[in-house]
């Protein structure tokens, strides 16, 4: 057996620690009054702040018809859902749907740069009715933008209706709108 380093110089040096990196303060659902009580208490404690969860074993803020949109193909969530699954079994977590049939019900906009991995990675977790163009116009310069959809025209697999039509059909659908409402893509 090899020597464990000991962990008392992080415990004694606790203050300057929680100084230097900080933390947030998890307020889960769906206890909301004990949520709302915790937070003096995070604060009191030191937090930098509080995440209010959205989500607990299938319990969401507000509507239960929400509809929630991932931005950037997911991020790692694709790479996540195994492991998800994983730790709600050990946990022996069976309250709930599982963490797949969750990101199966999300929404996932295709902005950022995608490269055929992340679209390989986004496809075990998102059906194509699931998809949504976004472009992050707003933040990403013009050229970047052009970059991005000749990735997608070039590394979206070969199928009909095309990744244009697919996305712009599923924001229509989404959002109630009509193609004469909208600029229609093909």
């Amino acid at each position: 057996m090899g020597h464990m380093p000991s962990v008392q110089p992080l415990v004694g040096n606790r203050v300057r620690l929680r100084n230097a990196l900080g933390y947030f303060a998890s307020l889960p659902l769906p206890d909301i009054d004990g949520a709302l009580d915790e937070i003096g208490h995070a604060f009191t404690d030191g937090a930098d702040g509080v995440i209010w969860m959205t989500n607990t074993a299938g319990h969401y803020l507000g509507d239960p018809h929400l509809r929630l949109i991932v931005p950037h193909a997911g991020g790692v969530l694709p790479l996540l859902a195994d492991r998800l699954e994983l730790f709600a079994t050990l946990s022996e977590d069976t309250h709930g749907p599982s963490a797949s049939e969750l990101l199966h019900r999300f929404y996932y906009d295709l902005a950022g740069t995608l490269t055929q991995s992340q679209i390989t990675a986004l496809s075990t977790i998102a059906t194509p009715e699931h998809l949504l163009y976004g472009s992050d116009y707003v933040w990403t310069r013009h050229l970047h933008v052009l970059r991005a959809l000749t990735t997608l025209d070039t590394t979206w697999p070969g199928t009909d209706p095309t990744w244009r039509q697919l996305t712009t059909r599923n924001a229509h659908q989404l959002l109630g709108a009509t193609p004469n409402q909208t600029n229609n893509v093909t």
